[in-house]
C-alpha cells in the first residue's frame, strides 16, 4: 500500500535529476484536490481521514454481535462509541 501511494506521487514526466521535487510531488499534486472546507491537504491528512472513516463504518452500526470472536475491547469500545455520538451530537446543536 506504501509503495502504490508513493507511486501515485510520482510525476514520471520530468526527469528526477532536473527537477526533484516535481518527480517526487508533482503526480500527488496535479491529482489531489483540496476540498472547500479545507485550507490544505497532505498525505497524512488523507491517511486520518482514511483510517476514521474505516474506524466510524466499524463501530457506527448496531450489530454488536459483528464483534463475537474478537477481543473484548473492540465490543467495549463499541458501546462507548454508540453512547458518545449522540452526546456530541447534542454538545454541536449546543454552539
Amino acid at each position: 500500500m506504501v509503495a502504490s501511494r508513493i507511486l501515485f506521487g510520482l510525476d514520471k514526466s520530468v526527469n528526477p535529476c532536473d527537477d526533484f521535487y516535481q518527480y517526487a510531488c508533482g503526480g500527488w499534486e496535479a491529482k489531489t484536490a483540496i476540498p472547500g472546507y479545507r485550507g490544505s491537504v497532505s498525505q497524512f491528512s488523507q491517511m486520518r481521514e482514511a483510517i476514521s472513516m474505516q474506524l466510524r463504518g466499524m463501530y457506527d452500526t448496531s450489530d454488536i454481535y459483528m464483534f463475537i470472536g474478537q477481543p473484548r475491547f473492540y465490543a467495549e469500545l463499541h458501546v462507548k462509541f454508540r453512547i458518545m455520538i449522540p452526546m456530541a451530537q447534542v454538545e454541536l446543536s449546543v454552539m
